[in-house]
């Protein structure tokens, strides 16, 4: 891939960049919906509340939070909130319940349709989204798009798939399109309770049957360790850890110390766990910032860390051996793009959707 000089990687409005090295401007919670038609001719109502709106508008874990708890008082009790596993169990009750999970899931259905479509259309679009022309080029030969979380898995990601592919169908035969919409799937790995701790295990680079990996996230840090069996990894996790609202803190150096503190303090206490004593291990992290040429971009909860070093990674691959006396060898990518990983064979026509606390997108 051709390394862009600092002016082009730190572009504010670059987050990530495509299969074939182009910047990419497109942030799903960002993104606003647009069709080529005139809604009000649908007959589908719904639609008319959807044209404009951004993504954010669509996903958040707070806002579908929301509705469950509107729908299901019941919600408010639940001791995780985990919203994937109460749905999954409203879908096999009673006749009532399993109606009231559907209409939520149905919403979220067509508003993942319409943002999809939109991109994939990309006429209107382009008037209301400044995306760089290989960002619309990308979706005209989009072939696979995979959305993976916990809201992915189960009886939920399958109605989920089901009527996400039925919108997009409904969708081209209403604005009259010819073009071949992509495949949608809602994956989500039964085995493993984190699945982009596994695709930190599988970054590029990697070359130990050993790896620690972790997964600094907007609200809980996802730790644990990964063994190598054959062309695959046994991963092993450790509790989760919860941490400060980082966002809400000040762009400043203090703020980065404080936050690599917190990253130092979890790397070391989950070696110890696991009673580390070799000679060298390596170390595999995501986190809910963008990382441009392996320098932290000025958005995100972990953005103050670019105050540190250039290169973070460097930065805390130093300190870290230090503090271990071994050497550590660190690894550090986006959230989504490690969970992007694990659908290599689908590159370069595949973008992954993470739905997390917000949307992450990433291309194998």
């Amino acid at each position: 891939m051709r390394m862009k000089t600092e002016g082009e990687a730190m572009n504010n409005k670059c987050f990530k960049y495509l299969p074939d090295g182009s910047q990419s401007y497109l942030s799903l919670n960002d993104y606003i919906v647009s069709f080529d038609r005139d809604y009000n001719k649908s007959d589908l109502p719904s639609l008319r509340a959807l044209d404009g709106i951004k993504g954010s508008d669509i996903y958040a874990y707070r806002h579908l939070a929301d509705e469950v708890s509107s729908e299901f008082p019941a919600f408010h009790d639940v001791e995780d909130h985990n919203i994937a596993s109460f749905l999954n169990e409203q879908l096999v009750e009673s006749d009532e319940n399993r109606k009231k999970a559907e209409r939520i899931l149905d919403r979220l259905s067509l508003g993942l349709a319409c943002m999809i479509f939109s991109l994939k259309e990309g006429t209107e679009g382009r008037k209301k989204n400044e995306l760089t022309e290989a960002d619309w080029r990308f979706w005209k030969s989009c072939t696979h798009v995979f959305f993976v979380g916990r809201v992915a898995a189960g009886e939920t990601g399958a109605f989920l798939e089901h009527k996400v592919m039925e919108y997009l169908k409904y969708l081209s035969e209403f604005q009259k399109t010819k073009w071949q919409f992509p495949t949608i799937r809602f994956c989500c790995n039964e085995t493993v309770k984190t699945i982009s701790l596994m695709g930190c295990a599988k970054a590029q680079g990697i070359t130990g049957e050993t790896v620690y990996v972790f997964d600094f996230g907007n609200t809980a840090i996802k730790r644990g360790r990964a063994i190598r069996k054959g062309e695959d990894y046994e991963l092993a996790e450790l509790s989760n850890r919860l941490h400060e609202d980082f966002s809400s803190m000040p762009d400043t150096i203090g703020t980065a110390e404080c936050i690599h503190k917190v990253i130092v303090d979890t790397v070391c206490d989950t070696m110890k766990a696991f009673g580390e004593d070799s000679e060298s291990c390596e170390v595999s992290i995501c986190m809910a910032n963008n990382l441009l040429d392996g320098k932290i971009a000025d958005r995100g909860y972990y953005k103050s860390l670019r105050f540190l070093a250039e290169f973070y990674g460097e930065y805390l691959e130093n300190e870290l051996s230090e503090i271990c006396e071994r050497q550590v060898t660190v690894f550090i990518t986006n959230d989504a793009q490690a969970v992007a990983n694990l659908f290599g064979t689908y590159s370069p026509n595949a973008a992954v959707v993470t739905l997390g606390t917000r949307m992450g997108i990433a291309y194998p």
